[in-house]
């Protein structure tokens, strides 16, 4: 075929081989011999496949020679070849069908494919690369927000716990009112406040009459639930501005803004009242009261000592009742 053929093979600057259309080699010029290190003529009237490694026959005969019979043409299409004691050589191959002295053949034209190969190779290399970046970006992402969780508990433990310790600070743990140091706070407070504005206020201060007859009589227990409902009957009638407190065994205070003395009494009388018509676990309790208001130069111990020296004028003068500085 190569002496008769119009086209001297040698000529073309790529590799070339021909073939019946029963995929026997009928020619193929030394380019091509010499990148697969063969010898053209041990090779003519062997099939075509005896070239090429199993991946690439299976290339061969299950898509591209289809495609060459039916279409009688395939374009860039990508085969390896084997080399002789060498690597397979990766070539692009474009066929056609032609005809040729009156016979039917197909014509191949191969060129090397190394940079192609390697670029696609490296081109995988970093898609897998990209792929592992991503996967550890992810765990890196997934980890992070197991974290950011973890802490958001942390935190949400802590805060709970900071208001617990606020709330044990600041709260009597019997009866759940304030304690001392609330009402040592809003003592302050309200005093600021009276040298600054002349605001008045009342602090009044109270304790169950014969309590320490409710423990002997009674027991510890019965003690404790008589304070109980005796802090729950004040606290149910007092403004939300007022401040109730327990300030030690059956003592409360409770600090009247923005009151009056003639007022604040008002308000003692029907905490007296209430206390008088309820029915405790003992039976029949009672309170008595003392008032003072916050004049000029007073000062927290000062308000707590007249406040102190009034309830005790309702203890000396047959207790259950209230009275003022």
């Amino acid at each position: 075929m190569q002496s008769k053929s119009k086209i001297n093979i040698e000529k073309i600057p790529c590799g070339y081989l021909a073939t019946n259309l029963a995929s026997e080699i009928t020619a193929m010029n030394s380019i091509l011999c010499d990148w697969l290190k063969l010898n053209q003529q041990e090779l003519i009237g062997q099939h075509i496949k005896v070239l090429l490694p199993m991946s690439s026959q299976l290339l061969f005969l299950g898509n591209i020679l289809p495609s060459l019979q039916l279409n009688k043409t395939v374009e860039e299409n990508y085969l390896k070849f084997k080399v002789r004691d060498d690597e397979n050589l990766p070539l692009m191959v474009n066929a056609q069908r032609i005809n040729h002295d009156g016979k039917p053949y197909y014509s191949y034209a191969l060129m090397k494919m190394h940079r192609r190969h390697l670029i696609e190779k490296q081109l995988i290399q970093e898609r897998r690369r990209a792929e592992m970046a991503t996967e550890e970006k992810a765990a890196i992402n997934l980890e992070l927000q197991l974290a950011q969780a973890q802490l958001l508990e942390k935190q949400q433990s802590l805060m709970a716990l900071n208001q617990e310790l606020k709330a044990l600070s600041t709260t009597d743990a019997l009866t759940g009112l304030f304690n001392r140091r609330v009402y040592d706070q809003e003592l302050d407070k309200q005093i600021a406040r009276y040298e600054r504005q002349q605001e008045p206020f009342c602090l009044v201060l109270l304790d169950i009459d014969f309590f320490k007859k409710i423990n002997d009589q009674h027991g510890h227990d019965t003690g404790d639930a008589v304070l109980k409902q005796f802090a729950q009957l004040l606290q149910s009638n007092l403004r939300e501005v007022d401040t109730l407190s327990r300030i030690g065994g059956e003592e409360f205070t409770i600090i009247l803004p923005n009151t009056r003395v003639e007022n604040a009494k008002e308000v003692a009388e029907r905490h007296r009242q209430t206390i008088e018509a309820t029915e405790f676990d003992c039976g029949r309790v009672t309170a008595s009261f003392g008032i003072t208001e916050m004049k000029e130069g007073l000062d927290k111990t000062d308000l707590y000592t007249q406040a102190d020296a009034a309830l005790y004028l309702s203890k000396v003068t047959g207790r259950n009742q209230v009275s003022t500085t």
